[in-house]
């Protein structure tokens, strides 16, 4: 028995360009906060650093470990509380 292939109507094309087009804007979504949480660590491992490198000037070895605990934990909290958004 030989069936026949009709072609999609116009609202199943409609509705498969739609799904195309929501499944593009989440991978961009995704694609974003992505880059802000590489970005947040980038910056808090920059305070980190900078935190044990003054501790390593100010104490010697001791408060450059000492430095970069507390650089790391304050620079978590300033990019957790000041750079949290409100969420709608």
């Amino acid at each position: 028995m030989t069936t026949i292939a009709t072609p999609p109507s116009r609202n199943e094309v409609s509705s498969a360009k739609d799904a195309k087009v929501s499944l593009q804007e989440a991978r961009q979504q995704i694609e974003h906060e992505e880059r802000e949480e590489y970005t947040k660590l980038a910056a808090n491992t920059s305070i980190a650093m900078i935190g044990g490198a003054a501790g390593f000037l100010a104490f010697g070895p001791v408060g450059a470990v000492s430095g970069i605990a507390l650089g790391a934990t304050g620079g978590w909290a300033a990019l957790h509380f000041l750079g949290h958004k409100k969420e709608d």
